[in-house]
């Protein structure tokens, strides 16, 4: 178990590396744009395209599986701190459950989708250019497939060195 959740760090790790690539990128492109246009009257061919199908995407799904892993998702807890530790132990893998089942079917359907635009090689006219859009489409399922993974290491004792078991401690009443 130690070995699959070291995997699964290391993936994270992985995504939230590139999603902070692409926002770098993103940064140094946009006002690359805004430069040029203002300099030649003319943006760069394909920018609003590369931010929306590939930046964009790849900014939100490939780090969300780092998030979860280091326990930033948002969360409201009104009654839980109420309850014994038994029932939010309980609480705590039945949302895992749930979250995960939804984000694996998210990435089965992203996968189906993503398939299907590589298939037909999906592409985006922006002006004279026309661009492949399809690599970016397996973004949503790769980063919504390892999201469900750390979803379901909720599931899991935590181990020393888990990523997770740096979450602050939950408070007892």
């Amino acid at each position: 178990m130690k070995r699959i959740i070291g995997l699964v760090d290391a993936a994270a790790r992985a995504g939230a590396f590139l999603g902070s690539a692409a926002i770098l990128l993103m940064m140094v492109h946009v006002t690359l744009d805004v430069v040029v246009r203002k300099l030649l009257g003319q943006p760069l061919p394909g920018t609003l395209t590369t931010v929306t199908h590939y930046y964009m995407v790849i900014v939100v799904f490939a780090p969300l599986a780092l998030v979860e892993r280091h326990g930033g998702h948002i969360s409201v807890d009104l009654l839980v701190p109420l309850m014994p530790a038994r029932v939010k132990r309980l609480m705590r893998a039945a949302s895992g459950l749930a979250a995960a089942l939804i984000m694996a079917l998210v990435a089965w359907r992203g996968w189906m989708d993503a398939v299907r635009d590589w298939e037909v090689s999906a592409a985006q006219v922006q002006g004279s250019a026309i661009m492949p859009v399809w690599p970016a489409h397996f973004a949503v399922p790769i980063g919504a497939g390892l999201l469900a993974i750390a979803f379901l290491l909720r599931l899991t004792p935590r181990l020393p060195g888990d990523a997770s078991s740096q979450r602050q401690p939950e408070h007892e009443p």
